[in-house]
């Protein structure tokens, strides 16, 4: 299953200043000062004579009930970091607007005509593991259905988080029907289902999965 990120803009505009403002709504690990937003913010501010502001939110589910919320009155013009599972939800706000738009350079395995939102990057979709824990870590969704008993997994809620949204949507890809016969074969696996990555990926760290 591959997820494609994407960019698009809303219909509300920013208020000028003595200097021009852009407002990019994205999620945590983009604008964190670890994440690429630092450098991107000082390159184009170099190039456009504005002040470029990243506002960061958990995870594109959260981008988007944020923007919802702020309707047509919101800052944002730019929101970064919406999917594909969450493009036909944004549209329905009305809040997005159309291009034009160039064609996007990423070489996408999908034909793309959308002119409210611009493909950025696409990634194939998958659980990560800690390499000295698991020497053989399983290869396929089936094999997570007779983890050993001291193998656990952390999940995240599909209606808070992207990443648990799109895990329910691959389990439904694989499984169809039998999607529910899944996931009572793997919940004894299942540590625990927290709201966003971020503290699941907090969990891994720490060796409790």
């Amino acid at each position: 299953m591959k997820k494609i990120l994407l960019t698009t803009t809303l219909f509300a505009a920013t208020a000028m200043a003595d200097v021009p403002e852009l407002m990019v709504y994205t999620y945590d690990a983009f604008a964190s000062e670890w994440g690429p937003a630092p450098a991107i913010e000082a390159a184009f501010e170099a190039q456009c004579q504005c002040n470029l502001t990243f506002v960061g939110a958990d995870s594109s589910l959260a981008l988007l009930r944020k923007v919802q919320l702020e309707g047509s009155s919101s800052p944002a013009d730019v929101i970064l970091g919406l999917d594909t599972n969450s493009m036909e939800l944004a549209r329905q706000t009305g809040l997005f607007s159309d291009g034009p738009y160039v064609d996007p350079a990423v070489n996408l395995p999908i034909e793309w005509s959308e002119t409210q939102f611009v493909p950025f990057d696409y990634s194939i979709f998958a659980f990560v593991y800690q390499t000295d824990r698991l020497a053989n870590p399983p290869s396929s969704l089936e094999a997570l259905r007779s983890l050993p008993e001291d193998v656990k997994i952390v999940i995240q809620d599909p209606r808070s988080s992207t990443p648990g949204l799109c895990l329910v949507l691959w389990v439904k890809s694989v499984y169809g029907d039998q999607a529910v016969d899944f996931w009572r074969d793997v919940q004894d696996s299942v540590l625990t289902v927290t709201a966003g990555w971020s503290e699941a990926y907090n969990l891994f760290l720490q060796g409790e999965a």
